[in-house]
């Protein structure tokens, strides 16, 4: 067992202070100042226009509420938390089943409230919740880990009998089209209720939702669809082949995954619901989820989506050199965008829309695997529910920088942390400075930690060759990087 610090009262109610007085501050600062004039110094904001409000206001307020925010927190652990030190207790891990009933409900209730939308999945998912729980409390979680996966499993079964022309079951599934189509959701309760009521329901559900984990994988099918109607006829437009070796990838390593975890866990009487989850199914919704576009269906703007490929198409179709022939918008992002382009698209306009999917399927989904190292999978599934990941490749790599960094492994050998966080915020900076910048003040505190462990060392290893060799490669790069930063 872990040892961790008890969050106690004092620290509940500091943190509900804090909110308050930030929530005040908020509302007297914006009445004071948010009709004065627009400033712009050095950046100027293009949402100041849409949402047609005083932006300077606002980011002197996110500043000021860092600033105050910040010095709180620094008081607060200075002289009561150190002075009054919290018990070390046992880690305790909170209830997988409350935390997801209230992110349910959480859902439920704001989809309602501000777009006034219901949600057939979410509300019967509650339904079986409270259903299992007046059953046996202790498989409240499983149950809806059970119901999630085979919701999305007839959606892969779906798309898995699209890809393979089996038409007849198709049309058995043609409900199934929608998102929140009813058909998929009276499957899946049947599926997850059913077994609520044997005896060994806790050994079925266990063993239903290893099997229900190899259909996922098949989702990732979804980038293959290749039938449009146009004029009234059946139009067939296939994928480049690297894209089919990719979609083929995808669902190959997931499933081995989710096989793996079946194998494994097949035969065992104690197990955790986190070691029955199948990191590849996390993924394979995920992607699923976030899928969008119109396939090879041209888009009527095409100034956005070149702008996500403008730098790749300067430097490797003209050969022109960022920065001196032309300045790249924005920084780099659209080098790594276009790449993606080029390898999977072929650089056809046409398929613009599915290697946007392949590029946030790859960048998302190392995001999740990344999270898995820091959290629990059950944590990594509900992410992949109920979390919307936005479109926008901007800030595809920030979490990916944020999760690596944050690598407890990592995070224990600082002179591999400090060679990893110099070339990483290098490289975010060049794909994107604002955010790349931001990650690299956010660790800049981490980076002083690393560097005092180091001088502390009570090896010196720092004072030996072996030391410095690795450095040497990593101050080439960076020295050869200059050009780029200027």
């Amino acid at each position: 067992m872990m040892q961790k610090i008890e969050i106690t009262k004092r620290d509940l109610a500091f943190l509900g202070i804090l909110s308050a007085v930030a929530a005040v501050f908020t509302v007297v600062w914006m009445a004071f100042t948010g009709n004065s004039p627009q400033v712009y110094k050095d950046i100027v904001l293009e949402w100041t226009a849409v949402a047609r409000s005083n932006k300077s206001a606002e980011i002197t307020l996110l500043r000021l509420l860092i600033l105050l925010g910040s010095a709180g927190v620094f008081l607060y652990e200075k002289f009561l938390v150190k002075k009054n030190p919290a018990p070390m207790t046992e880690e305790r891990s909170p209830d997988t089943a409350i935390s997801l009933v209230a992110w349910i409900c959480s859902i439920i209730v704001l989809k309602f409230l501000f777009f006034a939308q219901s949600s057939n999945v979410l509300l019967f998912a509650l339904c079986l919740a409270g259903i299992s729980f007046i059953i046996d409390r202790k498989i409240v979680a499983l149950t809806l880990v059970q119901y999630f996966l085979s919701y999305y499993a007839l959606f892969a079964l779906y798309h898995a009998c699209n890809f393979l022309g089996s038409y007849k079951i198709i049309k058995f599934f043609a409900g199934m089209k929608n998102y929140d189509a009813n058909l998929a959701v009276i499957l899946s309760v049947l599926l997850t209720g059913i077994p609520l009521f044997f005896k060994n329901r806790n050994e079925i559900l266990k063993k239903s939702v290893l099997i229900l984990q190899i259909f996922p994988p098949a989702l990732f099918l979804i980038l293959s669809l290749k039938e449009y109607s146009f004029q009234g006829e059946i139009v067939n437009i296939g994928i480049p082949f690297r894209a089919k070796i990719f979609v083929a990838f995808a669902i190959l390593a997931t499933l081995a995954d989710a096989l793996f975890i079946l194998k494994k866990n097949w035969n065992r009487k104690d197990f955790e619901i986190s070691g029955l989850i199948s990191l590849g199914s996390c993924i394979s919704i995920l992607c699923f989820n976030f899928y969008g576009g119109q396939g090879a269906v041209v888009s009527g703007d095409l100034h956005h989506p070149f702008e996500n490929i403008f730098a790749f198409q300067q430097i490797f179709a003209l050969g022109q050199i960022p920065f001196k022939d032309f300045i790249p918008p924005s920084g780099l992002y659209s080098v790594v965008h276009g790449f993606f382009f080029k390898l999977f698209g072929k650089g056809d306009i046409a398929y613009l829309s599915l290697c946007d999917n392949i590029f946030f399927f790859a960048t998302w989904g190392t995001s999740l695997f990344l999270l898995k190292f820091h959290v629990k999978k059950i944590v990594c599934l509900a992410v992949a529910l109920f979390l919307a990941f936005p479109g926008y490749n901007r800030v595809a790599i920030s979490s990916i920088v944020v999760l690596l960094l944050l690598l407890p492994p990592l995070v224990k050998r600082s002179n591999l942390w400090l060679k990893v966080f110099l070339l990483v915020s290098v490289f975010h900076g060049l794909y994107y400075p604002v955010y790349g910048v931001a990650c690299f003040v956010g660790f800049l505190p981490m980076f002083v930690v690393q560097v005092r462990k180091i001088l502390r060392d009570e090896q010196k290893s720092y004072k030996t060759v072996r030391f410095w060799i690795p450095w040497i490669f990593t101050f080439a790069l960076l020295i050869a990087s200059i050009p780029l930063l200027w």
